[in-house]
Formats: structure tokens, sequence, C-alpha cells
């Protein structure tokens, strides 16, 4: 193999050389740019599980408030509903017993009359006929007082009991008229989910 030979094959292989290293050093550099993209997606990538993680445990706190929000406004509204038929049944009762008393009263009233007409038949009759007929009148009478009296009680008593059954039943009328809107109160603010 002659010189020439020698040194084109020499150069051949230092330009071959040369070119590899090159392409050596291009792939270097690729590569550590690779690098750095992986090391940026793999942090991003830890990034976004983290606050995957953070979203799914607010997620599933707001799941269990949602569940304690309706549990809590579904005890209250059977509870409401329970007193307000409670107290609805009691009114017709109340007012039955009332309209009993009525009924005595006026009872009591006519046998009062009947009596002041019996004495008044008999007034010419002896003094002792007359004086027993008094006593029995004012025995009946002081009798009617007293009824009279535990009726007007017990009349103010019964009313002030209706007037309270009514207003709780007003009252729970107007909590089961507001419960939709703070519902949809609850809703917005993301408290509880829609229905």
């Amino acid at each position: 193999m002659d010189e020439t030979t020698q040194k084109n094959k020499l150069k051949s292989w230092v330009e071959e050389r040369d070119s590899i290293l090159s392409e050596i050093s291009i792939l270097r550099d690729e590569k550590e740019k690779l690098l750095k993209s992986n090391r940026e997606i793999s942090e991003s990538y830890t990034r976004t599980c983290d606050e995957i993680n953070q979203s799914k445990g607010r997620l599933l706190e707001l799941d269990i408030k949602e569940k304690e929000v309706n549990d809590i406004l579904s005890t209250e509204l059977a509870d409401t509903l329970i007193k307000k038929n409670e107290l609805e049944s009691k009114i017709p009762i109340l007012e039955k017993q009332v309209s009993i008393l009525e009924s005595e009263k006026k009872s009591l009233i006519d046998s009062i009359e009947t009596l002041q007409s019996i004495n008044s038949g008999f007034f010419t009759k002896n003094i002792e006929l007359e004086k027993q007929i008094g006593g029995i009148i004012e025995l009946n009478e002081k009798n009617v007082n007293v009824v009279t009296s535990m009726m007007e009680s017990l009349k103010v008593s019964t009313k002030e009991l209706i007037d309270i059954n009514k207003k709780n039943v007003e009252e729970t009328n107007i909590v089961i008229d507001k419960l939709p809107r703070m519902v949809v109160e609850l809703q917005k603010r993301g408290l509880i989910k829609k229905i």
C-alpha cells in the first residue's frame, strides 16, 4: 500500500471519526434536552397527581358534608311534619271538648231557669218551702257560678292552646315553605348535589 493511499484512508477515517463525534455531540445534546424535558414532565405529572389526589380528598369531604346536610334536613323535615300532624290532630279534639262544655253549661242554665220558674209558681206557699227552694236555688247558682268560672278558665286555656297550636302549624308551614329555597341555596353553594 502506498503512502498516498494510506494518507487518503487516514484522512477518510479522521473525517468519519469527526462526523461520528459531531453526531455523538448532537445526540448527547438531544439526550440532555430529552432528560430535562422528561424531568419537567415527571415533575408536572407528580404535581398533577397531587392536585388530583387533593381534589379527590375535597370531593370526598364535600360528599360527606352533603350526606350530613341531607340527613339533617331529612330528620328536621320529618320531625316538623310529625309535630304539625300532632298539633293538627289535637285541634278538633279541643274544639269538641269546648262544644261539650258549652252544651253542659247551657243545660245547667236551663235547670236553674226551671227551678226559678218552679219557685215563682210556689211563691204563695209557706215560708219553709220557700226557704228550701231558695236554698236549692242558691246552691244551684253557686254551682253555676263555679261551673261558669271553670268554663271561662277552660275556654281561655283552650283558646290559648288552640292559638299556640295554630301558630305552631303556621310556623311549620313557613319552615316547609322555606325548605326548598334552603336546599336550592345549599346546592348553589355546592354543599349538596342536585337531586
